[in-house]
């Protein structure tokens, strides 16, 4: 994916909310199909980018050509409200570091990290609410 065609893929933080950069709509994955799943990463320059994944076709490594990023998973979002991030890509394996990253860039922007479900599928581990984990970061 070329930087032009990535820009349909970035999201910001406003106010809190995810929103996507391009049209000002709030990220909701609600919307899904069945079964499928939004994933998402962020850039070394901390750029976001989500998308819903296509097995076969469209991965975490599409965003970025496979480059380097500072967080990888999948998240779900409603009305731009962050309910839940995952730290899984079996591209990037992220690491529980990697998970605190993000979650202290969500902070830094203003997303309230109290009601988001955290769940690490590398060490096991799922939290009720994001803000706990920022300590450890």
């Amino acid at each position: 994916m070329n930087k032009q065609e990535r820009e349909y893929y970035e999201y910001i933080i406003a106010e809190g909310m995810i929103v996507h950069k391009q049209t000002g709509s709030l990220l909701d994955t609600s919307q899904k199909l069945q079964g499928s799943k939004w994933i998402f990463v962020m850039s070394t320059s901390k750029k976001l980018y989500a998308g819903e994944k296509r097995k076969g076709s469209f991965h975490h490594s599409s965003f970025l050509a496979g480059g380097a990023t500072l967080a990888a998973g999948r998240l779900e979002a409603e009305s731009g409200k962050l309910k839940s991030v995952s730290a899984y890509s079996g591209h990037y394996r992220p690491t529980a570091e990697n998970l605190g990253s993000f979650l202290a860039f969500l902070d830094e922007n203003g997303v309230n990290l109290d009601e988001v479900q955290v769940c690490n599928l590398y060490i096991m581990s799922f939290h009720k609410s994001a803000t706990p984990l920022l300590i450890l970061h």
